[in-house]
C-alpha cells in the first residue's frame, strides 16, 4: 500500500477512529504468534480501510452530483467559516487568555508587572471585534448576493 497510517487523509483517519476501526501495529501483543496476528490485522486494516475510503468517495460523488447548485452551499460556508476564523475567533481568544493571565496575577500575591499593557490589549481587541463581525456579516452578504446573481442566471 502507498498510503501509510501517519498519511491518512483526514476524514478516513475521523471515520475510522469513531467506528473503532482505526488500528495501530504497535499494539500487538508479544506473546501471540507475531506473523499470524499481523497478518491478519494488516489483512482486516486494509479491508476496511478500503471500503471506508469507497464509501466517503461515493458518498462525496452522490452529494456533489444529487445536490443542485452544491458548490454555491460550499462557496457561502467557506466564507463564512474564514471570516470567522480570520476575524472574530482571535480577538476573543485573546480576550480570553488576558482575562485568565489577570486572573492569575490577583491571585498570586508577588505579582509586580503592569496591567496597563493588558488594559491596552483588551481595548484593541474590543475595537477589532466588532470590525471582524461587520466583515463577517458583509462578505457573508456579498458572498450570498453574487451566489443568487449566479443561481437566477443559470436557472434562465
Amino acid at each position: 500500500p502507498c498510503m501509510t497510517q501517519q498519511h491518512l487523509p483526514p476524514c478516513v483517519d475521523l471515520v475510522q477512529r469513531k467506528f473503532g476501526f482505526h488500528t495501530n501495529n504497535n499494539d500487538i501483543q508479544e506473546d501471540v504468534d507475531e506473523d499470524e496476528v499481523s497478518k491478519q490485522q494488516q489483512m482486516r486494516s486494509t479491508s476496511t480501510e478500503t471500503i471506508i475510503r469507497i464509501s466517503i468517495c461515493v458518498l462525496c460523488g452522490c452529494v456533489s452530483v444529487l445536490v443542485p447548485n452544491f458548490v454555491y452551499v460550499i462557496s457561502f460556508f467557506g466564507c463564512l467559516c474564514v471570516s470567522l476564523i480570520s476575524f472574530v475567533y482571535p480577538p476573543i481568544a485573546h480576550i480570553r487568555c488576558l482575562l485568565k493571565l489577570r486572573l492569575r496575577r490577583r491571585m498570586s500575591p508577588s505579582s509586580s508587572s503592569s496591567s496597563s499593557l493588558s488594559i491596552q490589549h483588551f481595548v484593541v481587541d474590543a475595537m477589532v471585534l466588532p470590525i471582524g463581525f461587520i466583515s463577517c456579516i458583509f462578505t457573508s452578504y456579498l458572498t450570498f448576493q453574487t451566489m443568487m446573481g449566479q443561481m437566477k442566471t443559470s436557472l434562465t
